[in-house]
């Protein structure tokens, strides 16, 4: 399985949008609950590649001599079945023995949390769409970074996430939903555009002064951990297009008899 470590490295919300001043510069406080965190992450769907009966395809990697099991999980349901492809093809006697697997991302970050005292654990690799790696990295250079690259390819650390600024105060642009103001952060950074077009329709002079931004998943993440500002439980992670057709495309249950 080290050619899963080589190529891992290798590698719409409707509601009105309003001008929000969420998040202006947060203050330190103790970490959200796990179960609140959960809840956020719960709808975002990553796909991991296990055995016929359900076990994890597991990497060992070893580094400054150390040895270190690596699980994958891929953003993009496409991009786990193209792996599962290449590697039956260099291992014939994994043909049909292997299938990608959808898991919520709060189950993820669940057995992270249950096993982070363990030495032994085993390390969580998320891989990202690589078009979005382009999208952030570009995003970055025209803020004047330096993006370094690899093969050709920008390197980003993460998995790149998009939201929005607006105004001469650079406030976070948010929806409103069931009277309620949130924060979107999206996982495509054509999603974002498709929200920021309906804002220049709705609200033509704030055009100019919109910005977009670029975060990652960790990040995100470590900021609902260490933080308790109100705000932060605004935020919303908004799946991908794909992950929202894949879930639309499933068979529904049926309904219970009574």
């Amino acid at each position: 399985m080290k050619s899963l470590v080589r190529w891992s490295a290798s590698l719409g919300l409707m509601g009105s949008v309003l001008l929000g001043q969420l998040l202006p510069g947060m203050n330190r406080a103790i970490a959200l609950p796990a179960q609140d965190i959960m809840k956020k992450l719960e709808s975002v769907l990553v796909f991991t590649i296990t055995n016929t009966e359900g076990t994890p395809l597991i990497a060992s990697v070893t580094n400054n001599n150390e040895e270190a099991s690596i699980a994958s999980f891929f953003m993009s349901q496409r991009d786990a079945q193209q792996f599962v492809q290449k590697i039956e093809q260099q291992n014939p006697d994994l043909a049909g023995n292997t299938q990608v697997v959808p898991v919520s991302l709060a189950k993820v970050y669940e057995l992270e949390q249950a096993n982070a005292d363990n030495p032994e654990r085993v390390e969580f690799a998320f891989i990202p769409v690589q078009q979005q790696v382009q999208f952030a990295a570009e995003e970055l250079q025209q803020e004047g970074q330096e993006i370094p690259q690899s093969n050709g390819m920008p390197l980003f650390n993460g998995v790149p996430l998009f939201y929005a600024t607006v105004g001469p105060e650079q406030g976070y642009l948010t929806i409103e939903q069931n009277g309620e103001q949130l924060i979107p952060i999206f996982f495509n950074r054509e999603q974002l555009e498709s929200m920021l077009t309906r804002v220049r329709e709705q609200q033509p002079d704030l055009a100019p002064s919109i910005d977009v931004r670029v975060s990652n998943l960790e990040k995100v993440i470590e900021e609902l951990e260490n933080n308790n500002d109100p705000a932060v439980t605004k935020i919303v992670l908004v799946p991908s297009t794909e992950t929202l057709e894949y879930l639309q495309s499933r068979p529904q249950p049926e309904p219970a008899q009574p």
